[in-house]
């Protein structure tokens, strides 16, 4: 019996995707990105490397008055490879697809966002619908007379683990001419500021992330759950008016995994964890922007 989806509904604040919803200072349509997180362990000091590929395509399309049907698709690879005596290296993927609807009244200082999302993160070794989980979010924005945005919201989805609730808040706004401050509780808090307007942008940058992938080819049922904290200061650099290339130097405030099998989870066991210490990070990429602001 395959207890991975027992529910276990827990109220948190670990959003697992950023949807932009409200009117931040731009969007990218499509984006590559690698990143790098040198590490070791906390208990063993083991030295490990966690390697990062992901790629995004998000896509709108509008229908009636305002409103815009949304689709967007999200890739990532990681390899977790250990230096040790006899070297290990695992590769765990994830692939999402989202589906939304925004409803926009006109002369009407809200909208609001109705989005689906099911996504496989594995290691792929084997393919199985157990790997397959999904959520939903609901969120409403108002903006008021000082083009000040506020959103609220929620999501339920299932994950390996069981069942996921949390709320969402955000918040958006101009600071001056050239800063701007968007934050996605409790996904993405970033400051960026216009260095050279249209050509070169500075970002502060704090991300929250956590994913759960299948994995095979072992005893029992197995999965492992992701959970960092990020924080970072990037450079973007526009090529030309839709390309832009950017780099990131930041340090990890919250990197670990956590091993669960089901035999751990009869006998309620806490899973094994797999607690990295703080780090450097290394961001590089390419993405295909859309800027309305600055």
């Amino acid at each position: 019996m395959n207890t991975r989806k027992t529910p276990s509904i827990i109220v948190c604040f670990l959003l697992l995707f950023t949807f932009q919803l409200t009117a931040q200072s731009f969007f990218d349509v499509g984006r590559l990105e690698w990143m790098q997180l040198p590490a070791k362990l906390k208990e063993s000091n083991e030295e490990a490397t966690i390697n990062q590929w992901k790629a995004a395509l998000n896509l709108g399309f509008k229908t009636v008055g305002e409103d815009r049907i949304l689709i967007s698709w999200a890739g990532e690879k990681r390899d977790i490879g250990f230096n040790m005596e006899s070297p290990y290296q695992k590769a765990i993927y994830l692939n999402s697809v989202n589906l939304g609807y925004i409803r926009n009244w006109q002369e009407n200082p809200w909208k609001l966002l109705i989005l689906g999302r099911g996504k496989l993160g594995s290691d792929y070794d084997i393919w199985s619908s157990d790997d397959f989980s999904w959520g939903f979010l609901a969120a409403a924005t108002y903006t008021n007379a000082n083009n000040v945005s506020f959103t609220f919201g929620g999501y339920y989805g299932q994950e390996l683990f069981g069942s996921l609730i949390f709320p969402i808040l955000g918040l958006e706004t101009a600071l001056s001419e050239k800063a701007y401050l968007y934050a996605f509780f409790p996904s993405e808090v970033r400051l960026e500021y216009a260095l050279n307007p249209q050509k070169l942008y500075a970002n502060l940058i704090l991300n929250w992330n956590t994913n759960s992938y299948g994995l095979h080819n072992v005893p029992q049922n197995t999965y492992v759950r992701m959970q960092e904290l990020l924080l970072r200061a990037s450079l973007d650099f526009n090529l030309d008016k839709r390309w832009v290339i950017f780099a990131a130097l930041g340090h990890t405030l919250i990197n670990t995994y956590e091993l669960e099998t089901d035999a751990r989870m009869v006998l309620k066991e806490e899973p094994y964890h797999f607690d990295f210490k703080n780090s450097l990070i290394l961001d590089f990429g390419l993405a295909f922007r859309i800027r309305f602001k600055n």
